[in-house]
């Protein structure tokens, strides 16, 4: 049982030698970030290549409210979607966890982005009439009406899997993060009348195709997701992230991708071989490991890992790759890498 009393910030992991100078901010806002959430909820740490320095957003999986630790870091949404959870009205299996993503370079009182993980078996009749105008984003109906129509459009083997409440960053938005292959989605943007963002999503993934070679059996990711914002109409930008099931250095998929980033010109060496470190495990013994009430050292294993990478790009603009770092305590033994 995971003592309610140790934050996240607690188990914040020692990290890799020569850390990139322009990560090194990130850290400390995001230590800070982490205490106010118990040490058990999953923690995401986004990252710019290329030598970026626009955004760095730190990240928290709740799975349920009593994971955070100041009731106030809890939005109003994320408190709402909770309680009707507990009620019996609105299935687990359907909504089963929050994440709660926070800008580190904006202004520290500024509420985080909410994003709901949306199950497997939760109904698309579900999330366009039930779930858009319970959360509603801060959109008038015939937004969110236009958003389900074109939900319930989706090939088959596309699903919503994300969906983030964007009105932190300033005017009503919400983010669509789709789990689909890039191909299968090009007749369906152009359908809904996304066609610049369909020509924008082949270019991203021709570009990840051309750096998972020479493996032609293995030339795409594990987990493709595409995203796309709407604010009443489907905006410019769209992303493509993927990742792989295993991690470095026995995936080696991963230094292939990063390399080819680099030959890109989207990311620096010295950023690809400080992630290639990152992944590992600690366990109780380590310095600087919590200990319960009684002083006993805390049992279980503190698990790092690469979570995603991701490529984004607007019409007329250039592309952006970032890269997703992951950590997670766990109680019970590590048997496969976490993923989000």
């Amino acid at each position: 049982m995971t003592s309610p009393t140790i934050s996240l910030a607690a188990f914040f992991p020692r990290l890799p030698p020569r850390l990139p100078a322009a990560w090194a901010a990130a850290l400390e806002p995001c230590r800070r970030r982490a205490e106010a959430f118990r040490c058990d909820a999953m923690a995401v740490l986004e990252l710019p290549l290329g030598g970026a320095t626009a955004a760095f957003d730190f990240s928290v999986r709740l799975e349920e409210a009593e994971q955070c630790l100041e009731p106030a870091a809890l939005p109003a949404a994320a408190a709402g979607v909770f309680a009707a959870r507990r009620a019996g009205e609105l299935p687990r299996a359907w909504l089963p966890a929050i994440w709660l993503e926070y800008d580190l370079r904006q202004d520290p009182g500024r509420p985080p982005i909410t994003c709901f993980r949306l199950g497997a078996e939760a109904p698309i009749e579900w999330i366009g009439g039930d779930l858009l105008p319970r959360l509603g984003f801060g959109l008038p109906p015939a937004a969110l009406a236009a958003a389900a129509a074109a939900l319930a459009r989706l090939p088959t083997s596309a699903r919503p899997l994300y969906l983030f409440d964007l009105g932190a960053r300033g005017r009503p938005a919400l983010r669509c993060e789709l789990a689909a292959e890039p191909e299968s989605l090009a007749g369906w943007l152009v359908e809904i009348g996304a066609t610049e963002q369909a020509a924008s999503l082949e270019r991203l993934a021709a570009l990840w195709r051309a750096g998972d070679q020479p493996s032609a059996d293995q030339h795409r990711g594990d987990r493709p997701h595409v995203s796309l914002n709407f604010d009443g109409a489907w905006l410019p930008r769209i992303g493509l992230e993927n990742s792989f099931r295993g991690q470095p250095p026995g995936e080696e998929r991963w230094r292939r991708q990063l390399d080819f980033l680099a030959e890109q010109g989207l990311a620096l060496p010295a950023e690809t071989g400080w992630l290639l470190a990152w992944p590992g495990v600690e366990t109780p013994g380590q310095p600087g490991w919590p200990a319960d009430a009684a002083g006993r050292p805390l049992p279980g294993w503190l698990v790092a890992c690469l979570s995603h990478l991701k490529l984004a790009r607007a019409p007329g603009a250039g592309i952006e790759a970032k890269a997703y770092l992951l950590f997670q305590y766990l109680a019970r033994e590590v048997r496969t890498w976490p993923s989000r």
